[in-house]
C-alpha cells in the first residue's frame, strides 16, 4: 500500500508531471491515443491526490466537474467545491494508505479498483458511515469521465468497514 504522508513527505519522484500530460492533450489523435492519456491523467490524478500537491492535481479536473459519492449521497461541483472537499478530508485523516487493485480506460472513461485505508480523526467527510477515531478499510470504485482532456466527472462507489489490523 502506498502511504499518502510519507511517499510526498520523502518527496517521492512523480511518474510524470501535470504539464507534461496537459501538453499531450491535442495530440491524442486515435482511439488507443486517448485511451493511453486518460489512464495516464487519471494515474497522475490519483499520485498527486494529497494535500502538499493538491492544486497540482486539481488543474487534471474541468472547472466545472462533478465530484460524488452516490452511497453516502454527497456531489460537489466545480473545482473550489472539490478543492475544500479534499482539503477536509485530507486534513481530518491520519495514516493515509492507498492501494490501485485493477484499472482499466476506454478513451472517455477510466476505472480504478482500490483500497484505501486511514484513520478518521475528524470531521472529514459528510455522511461518514464510521465515526472519528475509527480505523477505515474503504473498497472503491471510481470511474472518471474524460472530456476536452480533462476529467470532467468522478464518481466513487464505496464500500466501508472498521478496519481492525
Amino acid at each position: 500500500m502506498i502511504d499518502r504522508q510519507a511517499s510526498c513527505a520523502n518527496g517521492a519522484r512523480r511518474v510524470d508531471s501535470v504539464d507534461s500530460i496537459l501538453s499531450r492533450r491535442a495530440t491524442t489523435e486515435t482511439d488507443e491515443d486517448r485511451r493511453q492519456y486518460a489512464l495516464d491523467l487519471v494515474g497522475l490524478v490519483l499520485q498527486e491526490e494529497h494535500a502538499q500537491r493538491l492544486d497540482e492535481c486539481l488543474r487534471l479536473y474541468a472547472f466545472d466537474a462533478v465530484w460524488e459519492a452516490p452511497l453516502r449521497n454527497v456531489s460537489y461541483s466545480g473545482a473550489v467545491a472539490i478543492r475544500a472537499n479534499y482539503l477536509r478530508f485530507f486534513h481530518n485523516v491520519r495514516d493515509l494508505r492507498f492501494k490501485s487493485l485493477e484499472q482499466f480506460a476506454t478513451a472517455e472513461r477510466v476505472f480504478v479498483d482500490s483500497l484505501v485505508r486511514f484513520t478518521i480523526a475528524g470531521d472529514a467527510l459528510d455522511n461518514c458511515p464510521l465515526p472519528v477515531g475509527a480505523h477505515a478499510r474503504v473498497r472503491r470504485l471510481n470511474t472518471f469521465h474524460i472530456g476536452d482532456g480533462l476529467i470532467r466527472r468522478a464518481t466513487g462507489y464505496e464500500i466501508w468497514e472498521r478496519d481492525d489490523a
